[in-house]
């Protein structure tokens, strides 16, 4: 702030309004030398003063124009620090990026769900044909059921019983085995202890964790075989279940048919519930849009950044001489 005439004006409008009067005081001169006469008197010539100032607060990084140097309309004046508007602006690409992003997977998602969609009517109508199909097939299957059902559950129970058999056996292996494995670990231990005071050699320290190894190996090999037996017996119990429930179908209802006809009814509700999914893709496009939508946002929050980052270029609005600076 400077003082002129007992008021108080902020110094940059004052310095460019003298700098705009005495260009214009050069111009009265000239024209009247012109017209052959010198003509002295004293007045005052009005101008406009021009404040200029960032948008936007900021450290000044490079100040381009000096008291007395003339300056062009739209020359940089003054370069403000731009690394938090850089930050910014590469924060709010980043968010464009993403936003980018995830338009394109809900656009994916979308063809996805029509695909997917179209695929499940087509292969649910195809199921509901099938299953329409085996009804006469199941007329004629049920006769064949009943002789082949005992054979069955009797071929599936003894497959349950060596199972059974073959599980127990490898469990009490593994038993074992482990508890040879807790008593070799123990005798490491000790041996270790007696090492460290001296009372056997080291061999005998390496001999008692070989032993360890040993048999934490045929452990872990006991505990596969166990995993197996029991898999088995799995297998062999929903084998014999397979069985006697073909059996309890042959001797309670020898109404197969009707169970082809069940069949068939639950294949049109999956189509119809097929068709339903319909109605996903509506949901898709919903996504859709809220990323579009999300999408927009983030490019007027990039436009804004920019603009902010160029606020802090400071340019002459006027051609004119600089005075001083504040």
């Amino acid at each position: 702030m400077v003082t002129i005439h007992g008021r108080r004006v902020p110094l940059v409008p004052i310095l460019l309004l003298l700098a705009l009067a005495a260009y214009g005081a050069f111009r009265l001169s000239v024209r009247d030398r012109a017209d052959g006469d010198y003509i002295e008197g004293s007045g005052t010539i009005e101008a406009t003063g021009i404040y200029v100032a960032s948008k936007t607060p900021g450290r000044i990084s490079e100040i381009l124009a000096a008291s007395g140097d003339r300056v062009e309309q739209a020359a940089v004046l003054v370069r403000l620090d731009t690394s938090e508007a850089d930050a910014q602006v590469a924060q709010a690409e980043a968010a464009v990026a993403a936003a980018r992003v995830r338009v394109g997977q809900a656009e994916v998602a979308l063809r996805m769900q029509r695909r997917q969609s179209a695929s499940a009517v087509d292969q649910a109508e195809a199921a509901k044909a099938a299953a329409d199909a085996r009804v006469p097939q199941a007329r004629e299957a049920v006769l064949l059921q009943q002789d082949q059902s005992e054979q069955q559950i009797a071929s599936a129970r003894a497959a349950l019983e060596v199972a059974e058999a073959g599980s127990k056996s490898a469990a009490a292996g593994r038993a074992a085995i482990r508890a040879g494995l807790r008593k070799a670990e123990g005798d490491l231990a000790r041996a270790g202890a007696l090492h460290r005071e001296g009372a056997i050699a080291a061999q005998a320290v390496d001999a008692a964790k070989a032993a360890v190894e040993v048999l934490a190996a045929q452990e872990a090999a006991a505990a596969a075989q166990e995993a197996a037996a029991s898999r088995q017996v799995e297998q062999a119990r929903a084998a014999l279940a397979l069985a006697e429930a073909a059996a309890r179908q042959v001797k309670i209802r020898r109404g197969d048919v009707a169970v082809a006809e069940a069949g068939a009814g639950q294949a049109e509700a999956a189509a119809a519930g097929a068709r339903a999914s319909l109605d996903l893709v509506a949901a898709r496009e919903q996504e859709l849009a809220a990323a579009r939508a999300a999408l927009a946002q983030a490019e007027a929050a990039l436009r804004l950044a920019l603009a902010v980052r160029a606020n802090a270029v400071l340019t002459s609005p006027i051609s004119g001489v600089v005075l001083s600076r504040s």
